[in-house]
């Protein structure tokens, strides 16, 4: 990857951390007056948070790439669900550890190469101690997380419906996981100081801030007395979450896992939420939960201010047997920052994904644009119903990501 030191900071000091193939910033939060250093963005500069107001946003046409003169852009990109089913660890296994490198592969330029790389990371890691196991109740190798930092993602959100597979104590475990990984993270907290407070990203300038939530723990209560380990959607806390982001951050992007399981279309509450949230000035929202690709669309408020919404990137990789689980998307988008402080969201895309498995002995993320009819005849889903096809998931893709859709090329 690009940098293999990244910068910690603690108490406001910067430390050197060596990361081995690391280039992912740190996760800190904007209530403790600091901002993160992402390494995979040599110019970014870690330093403490202004306690001025950042200038209000503003979305952009997709369609517009031109940078202003002065302006700063970087560039994001974000996929949805890690899903570790028992199956992906056992194709992982190895004769002593386990190695889910291969499967990412084909996605590892994409990742690398973007400024910003976010993940939602369904299956929590909270330490062999908890026992490894896949659904109902997720806990996967810490191997993967290694995985995921070597790949350059350097936003994790964790706010899911399975936060709470390991218990309180799991939640706590897995968050300092990611602590000592040196990777930002959002959506779940190691003590009630941190809930509501954002991760910011500052590269090349610009201050980006991020929020996570989930509507659901899959009926798991948050312990008494420790409401504050996950962040659940609800407006009151969203409003004043969002508040308190916007005066230390340039751009505010809010990753909700919501939504109806397997559907393609956005619900009713998710439309009025994502409005919701728009009026208050989020930039982007980036949606997950339906293991489904969902529609792509632009809002604007009352009050002009334009953002971005991706309902549901569907599954980044699993092993799940309904054939459209196997068709995912990759988020693209600039964030620019003009001369005068104002901030746009530029030419924004949806890349479909293919997540192949052939029986136990395969498994891959390929770009669809890169996925063959060869591939697809050996794909095991077929032995679930529906066989695999290129022209099935082009035309999917097409008909939910519509002017979204992009190759990647």
């Amino acid at each position: 990857m690009k940098h293999s030191l990244a910068l910690k900071i603690l108490s406001g000091i910067l430390l050197p951390l060596a990361l081995a193939s690391c280039s992912s910033g740190q996760a800190t939060h904007a209530s403790q007056a600091m901002t993160t250093t992402s390494s995979k963005a040599s110019s970014s500069q870690a330093s403490q948070s202004s306690s001025s107001a950042a200038s209000s946003s503003s979305a952009g046409s997709s369609a517009s790439s031109t940078t202003q003169t002065g302006a700063a852009r970087i560039s994001m990109i974000a996929v949805g669900d890690n899903l570790i089913h028992d199956s992906v660890m056992k194709i992982a296994q190895t004769s002593n550890s386990y190695n889910f490198a291969p499967f990412y592969t084909h996605m590892e330029s994409y990742i690398a190469n973007a400024d910003i790389s976010f993940i939602n990371q369904e299956s929590m890691m909270a330490g062999a101690q908890f026992g490894y196991s896949g659904w109902p109740r997720f806990n996967a190798p810490q191997q993967l997380g290694y995985t995921v930092r070597s790949l350059g993602f350097n936003i994790v959100n964790l706010a899911n419906n399975h936060a709470l597979d390991r218990g309180a104590d799991g939640v706590v475990d897995n968050a300092k996981f990611w602590d000592g990984l040196g990777v930002a993270h959002i959506g779940t907290n190691e003590n009630a100081q941190q809930q509501g407070t954002a991760a910011i990203l500052n590269i090349k300038g610009i201050r980006v801030a991020f929020l996570g939530y989930t509507s659901s723990t899959n009926g798991i209560p948050l312990p008494s007395g420790k409401t504050w380990l996950v962040d659940m959607i609800d407006k009151t806390q969203m409003a004043a979450d969002v508040k308190r982001a916007k005066q230390d951050a340039d751009c505010v992007i809010v990753s909700l896992h919501w939504g109806n399981e397997f559907h393609h279309e956005y619900s009713t509450q998710q439309k009025q939420l994502a409005e919701y949230l728009a009026s208050i000035g989020v930039d982007v929202i980036i949606g997950t939960h339906p293991h489904v690709i969902e529609p792509v669309e632009w809002i604007t408020a009352a009050n002009g201010h334009r953002m971005l919404v991706y309902y549901s990137l569907g599954n980044f990789i699993s092993y799940q047997t309904k054939i459209d689980t196997m068709l995912g998307a990759m988020a693209s988008f600039d964030i620019v920052k003009a001369s005068d402080g104002s901030v746009t969201i530029q030419n924004a895309k949806a890349m479909p994904l293919v997540t192949h498995y052939e029986g136990l002995n395969t498994l891959e993320i390929y770009p669809l644009s890169q996925y063959t009819n060869a591939l697809a005849a050996r794909h095991s889903i077929k032995n679930y119903g529906k066989p695999a096809s290129v022209s099935y998931f082009t035309g999917l893709a097409k008909s939910i990501l519509g002017s979204f859709y992009s190759t990647g090329k």
